[in-house]
């Protein structure tokens, strides 16, 4: 039996604008690819910031997220975190589904099992 990943992100969607979580329900209900979703949204004036994002990390592993400059890198993060609230898909930390945290228990997981360091932080002196 293969062990548990330590983070399991899967359909992770982040849509910002005006009624963006309706929004997101209604272009998803019209069916197509990730591409074609966003495009949907695009078009209602919403911006998809994580599409369908998917991925696991093995105890241990390194894992690198790279991309340009307002690619959705620290957003993706924030969803992961809740420090914003992903517009949809599924989020586990070692099997605990922590989109159906309380805000009690998102503040222990972050203060015990999710580390970040925010962009133009101070690390040097």
């Amino acid at each position: 039996m293969a062990e548990q990943p330590a983070i399991s992100v899967a359909g992770l969607w982040q849509v910002f604008g005006s009624d963006a979580a309706s929004a997101f329900r209604r272009a998803q209900d019209e069916g197509g690819s990730a591409r074609d979703i966003a495009c949907r949204l695009e078009g209602h004036g919403c911006i998809p910031a994580v599409r369908d994002a998917c991925f696991e990390v093995a105890e241990g592993e390194l894992f690198v997220i790279m991309g340009l400059s307002g690619s959705g890198k620290s957003t993706l993060l924030r969803g992961i975190s809740r420090l914003v609230e992903p517009t949809a898909g599924h989020v586990s930390i070692e099997g605990e589904d922590v989109l159906a945290a309380s805000k009690a228990r998102m503040t222990e997981l972050r203060r015990s099992r999710i580390g970040m360091v925010f962009q133009h932080f101070g690390l040097f002196p």
